[in-house]
């Protein structure tokens, strides 16, 4: 057995334990997919379908061409939700994170473009070095800041997944600096860190703060 088949099996192993209720046999099918994919994206760090196809486990066979449509086929599945393949996984992954009082994890939230005319709002929890994404909303528009509005509605999603127990500092560039957005991450009992304008003027009560 290759070690790159053993590291796919044990990470296959892994996501299916942490599933809360048994699997059918198509979900089954759908997880051993979606763990190649998974795995071979972490292998080749690359987000290019062909790219993960080149890094699935030779084991398994099929051309190129074939895995690359086995990928997408997957990625368009309407029955791959967040709820079915992502929060079983990520719920006991940031609840067995948040829960080591050995290190304090950080949030990080940053938006970009991605695709053809879109952005995303992407935050990401900052652990051993890498960032892993917890939340990625996505919407139409070019490059540039996103409303207030929808910074509000990441941080909520971000909340309700973590918990109110978790406390987790922050961090954002200027996009960040909303008084309604740290208005409610004081009001979560989180901590933050965002850059700012140089000119901004802060108040402390009505002292003003340059």
């Amino acid at each position: 057995m290759t070690d790159n088949l053993r590291n796919y099996n044990i990470m296959r192993q892994g996501l299916h334990q942490l599933y809360p209720k048994r699997l059918t046999a198509s979900q089954v099918r759908m997880l051993r997919t979606l763990c190649l994919i998974i795995h071979a994206l972490m292998a080749s760090s690359h987000c290019h379908l062909s790219q993960i196809a080149r890094k699935m486990p030779s084991e398994y066979g099929g051309k190129l061409e074939s895995r690359t449509k086995q990928v997408a086929r997957l990625l368009a599945n309407k029955k791959l939700t967040t709820e079915t393949f992502w929060l079983p996984y990520a719920q006991p992954l940031l609840a067995a994170l948040t829960h080591n009082e050995n290190r304090v994890l950080k949030i990080s939230l940053d938006g970009s473009t991605i695709g053809q005319g879109c952005m995303t709002l992407r935050a990401s929890v900052v652990y051993a070095g890498r960032a892993l994404p917890i939340g990625w909303p996505v919407v139409e528009g070019k490059k540039g800041h996103l409303s207030q509005e929808q910074h509000l509605e990441l941080v909520q999603s971000i909340y309700q997944l973590i918990g109110p127990t978790a406390k987790m500092p922050m961090l954002g560039d200027g996009e960040f600096d909303g008084t309604l957005l740290l208005a409610r991450l004081q009001s979560y009992g989180w901590e933050y860190v965002v850059r700012t304008a140089k000119n901004a003027i802060v108040y402390d009560g009505g002292d003003a703060c340059i």
